[in-house]
């Protein structure tokens, strides 16, 4: 009896110890191409349930169903909730930044801000409740809270450079600062994207978002041309 009330305790020891992931020593995992395919399985499955429920509602039960799998199986390739929930976010994002480029044909400020915009926009509502985990997540571990201040320095930094160069082109305002106007206008964009595409609050399509987005940053930018030539 005192035995199997140990080894209870020990195996919910084991739990809150994967799910807080405090354990002092790494758990090492080695991959043959068996192991590779099954784990690709299990995050295939997973990005499908995270995009169906959002991190909360999302089950190791469903995932591992949806990979055809055992769920013992869940636990030799990730060790909670949590790890799985962010690998996928890892390859969400970085499918979206990998892809991020300049071709470098001549643009108006205005209609690479469309372009950059609108693609911004359908990225988030084809991921709207992944992307909407993050924020609860990044308050109470720091995985997510470095992996949004990784996110957000980046997408910051692409837009400061471009005020940078418009304001040295004499195309936008340089009177104003370039870093902290990013800053503010990245904040409007997510948090647009964040409530018509989860919330679905007013404006809900992405042309309505674009037509409130293109108005601000070209009046936040002093910018001569304020409507896409698309338009």
């Amino acid at each position: 009896m005192g035995r199997r009330r140990g080894v209870r305790q020990g195996a919910r020891v084991g739990r809150g110890i994967r799910n807080n992931v405090i354990s002092p020593l790494p758990i090492v995992r080695t991959r043959t191409k068996r192991s590779e395919r099954t784990r690709a399985a299990l995050l295939r499955s997973a990005r499908t349930v995270f995009a169906r429920t959002g991190f909360q509602d999302a089950r190791i039960t469903d995932i591992v169903e949806g990979a055809e799998t055992a769920h013992g199986t869940f636990y030799t390739h990730f060790d909670s909730k949590e790890d799985i929930f962010l690998a996928v976010l890892k390859e969400i994002l970085g499918g979206y930044f990998a892809t991020v480029s300049d071709d470098g044909r001549p643009m108006a400020p205005i209609d690479r801000i469309d372009r950059a915009s609108r693609r911004f926009l359908e990225f988030y509502a084809a991921n709207a409740r992944v992307l909407a985990s993050i924020e609860p997540l990044a308050m109470v571990d720091e995985r997510f809270a470095a992996l949004r201040r990784s996110t957000r320095l980046a997408y910051i930094d692409g837009v400061a450079a471009a005020i940078g160069r418009w304001q040295r082109e004499g195309l936008a305002d340089q009177d104003v600062d370039a870093e902290r106007l990013a800053a503010a206008l990245g904040a409007m964009a997510e948090r647009m994207a964040y409530l018509g595409c989860v919330f679905h609050d007013s404006p809900t399509d992405i042309d309505g978002m674009l037509a409130v987005s293109n108005h601000v940053w070209a009046t936040a930018l002093g910018l001569e041309q304020r409507t896409p030539s698309r338009v």
